[in-house]
């Protein structure tokens, strides 16, 4: 996890149907975010594989096994089947990873406020409500869902179901003030 300011924003590495989808957001804290997210991957991608010189000949590609689309589904680095990627973006802050087999990493700001309805397993939702601060606890709690979602390429419906409070199988976590991100690697 790093801050948006900590990587070099070079668009000139995404390949097209990156840039058609960075081109479409709207805010620049967004545009910034997705732009070193994609950046970040390929560095960690390039570190995995040893080929850090190599980091803007490395294309990040997606595809839906669903709908055959190329323009969302799960990241991974052309030509390298044995490298499994991840990358997740907030305003402010991007995270990736790259392992030997399929992997998760999600990065959120912590929210304010209440925890949303419909979240959390009854336990979950209950721990979260007994926390100091019930808007990151829950924060905490949805980036192990999602990195979940991204390691296993479950549906987010199943992850609201998932019990992730005591998850074992959270590779890591890590938590500011402001933030939290975790990563599964299966």
């Amino acid at each position: 996890m790093c801050r948006v300011a900590d990587v070099c924003l070079d668009a000139g590495v995404l390949t097209a149907v990156e840039t058609r989808r960075w081109e479409r957001l709207v805010h620049r804290a967004d545009r910034d975010a997705y732009l070193a997210a994609h950046v970040l991957v390929r560095h960690v991608a390039a570190e995995f594989i040893s080929a850090a010189g190599d980091v803007d000949r490395l294309a990040v590609v997606q595809s839906c096994p669903g709908c055959g689309g190329i323009d969302h589904g799960r990241p991974a680095i052309a030509g390298h089947p044995g490298v499994h990627v991840s990358l997740s973006h907030t305003r402010g802050v991007v995270a990736a990873i790259a392992a030997a087999g399929p992997c998760g990493i999600d990065v959120e700001a912590h929210r304010t406020g209440g925890v949303p309805a419909g979240t959390l397993t009854p336990r979950e939702q209950s721990w979260a409500d007994g926390q100091p601060e019930p808007g990151a606890a829950f924060t905490r709690l949805w980036a192990r869902k999602e990195a979940w979602v991204k390691a296993t390429g479950e549906a987010l419906d199943r992850a609201v179901m998932l019990d992730v409070l005591d998850a074992d199988w959270v590779t890591g976590e890590l938590r500011t003030e402001e933030y939290a991100a975790a990563w599964v690697v299966l």
